[in-house]
């Protein structure tokens, strides 16, 4: 397990807000990034502990369609290649699977899967190394990042070495939101500390 742990960032622009998960991408980037300049061995070991967990493995696809960047540790390169092939079909396969919708996982469905499979991820990765997750600007965030935000709190005690740092201006809150309930929540909570 590596002691000094990995702070990723992730910053919502105003302008992508409709752009499902974009802070987490530019995380997830940053963490690729920092990873990458590890030893080979460390990084062979983090890919193995990803790509041997069946679950994980088995839904790759649902973190590779919004966190591309995570390929590079879900996949060999033959998979990679099989996946660019897979992507210019027209979609027509059907294996009984929960459908990936290339639009913007606007199915519930799929979603909640994605949703599962991210939190899988983080328990992994951060069994290997502590992991903090700073996300800045959430008053612009999409309902999905802010559901997946939820459910990531909520589990929170499942992931053992995991702590999420989010900021966002007061005054940019709308009152009787979604956002602004899940704040509030976490103002109520035992584990928030604000600043």
């Amino acid at each position: 397990i590596k002691q000094t742990g990995f702070f990723i960032k992730g910053k919502q622009d105003q302008l992508q807000r409709l752009l499902p998960y974009q802070a987490l991408s530019l995380a997830f980037a940053d963490y690729i990034d920092q990873l990458m300049m590890e030893d080979k061995q460390y990084i062979k070991a983090v890919k193995q502990a990803l790509t041997l967990n069946e679950t994980l493995y088995a839904n790759k696809e649902l973190i590779i369609q919004f966190l591309p960047v995570m390929s590079i540790l879900l996949t060999e390169q033959q998979d990679t290649n099989d996946n660019n092939n897979n992507n210019n079909n027209n979609g027509d396969d059907d294996d009984g699977d929960k459908t990936i919708d290339k639009k913007g996982f606007q199915q519930i469905e799929a979603q909640e899967a994605f949703e599962k499979t991210f939190i899988l991820m983080l328990q992994i990765l951060s069994a290997q190394h502590p992991l903090i997750i700073f996300i800045d600007d959430i008053q612009w965030l999409d309902d999905a990042s802010i559901n997946l935000i939820e459910n990531v709190y909520s589990c929170i005690v499942t992931i053992p070495a995991i702590i999420l740092l989010l900021s966002y201006r007061d005054n940019e809150i709308i009152e009787d939101t979604r956002l602004h309930a899940f704040l509030q929540s976490l103002e109520s909570s035992k584990r928030f500390i604000g600043i």
